[in-house]
């Protein structure tokens, strides 16, 4: 029963430490999948990082976008997007995928590392740390 205690105590401690780490904000979220295909390697990475003041920011691929955010639950959806207006060849299919999907998020679901962005039941894009 004395050691029970300690390793119970020790187990609480565990998961409470990796609760804290489950946070949406303040978080530069990397894109590894987009609609089914793989941008693990993309250099530079698409980014995403969600303020608590409800801003949304980051790197589209070519351009750097911003706007708002809203979420309760499992929803989230984002509004007001707006972008800087650079044109980069190789990058420009990336980049107008990657924001017209961000028009269509109204779910997410959330792990230590991974981010998954959705619309409905659809997986649209994954994110990691």
């Amino acid at each position: 029963m004395k050691k029970l205690i300690p390793m119970l105590l020790f187990a609480g401690l565990f998961i409470s430490c990796q609760t804290q780490n489950l946070s949406l904000t303040d978080v530069e979220w990397k894109l590894t999948s987009l609609n089914g295909k793989d941008y693990a390697t993309l250099s530079p990475p698409v980014t995403l990082t969600l303020s608590a003041d409800n801003k949304v920011a980051g790197f589209a691929g070519c351009n750097r976008y911003f706007g708002s955010y809203t979420f309760k639950d499992a929803d989230l959806g984002f509004n007001g997007l707006g972008s800087t207006k650079m044109y980069c060849q190789e990058k420009m299919e990336v980049e107008d995928a990657f924001l017209k999907a961000m028009g269509e998020v109204n779910r997410f679901e959330l792990t230590s590392d991974k981010l998954t962005l959705q619309k409905d039941e659809s997986v649209l894009m994954e994110f990691s740390r």
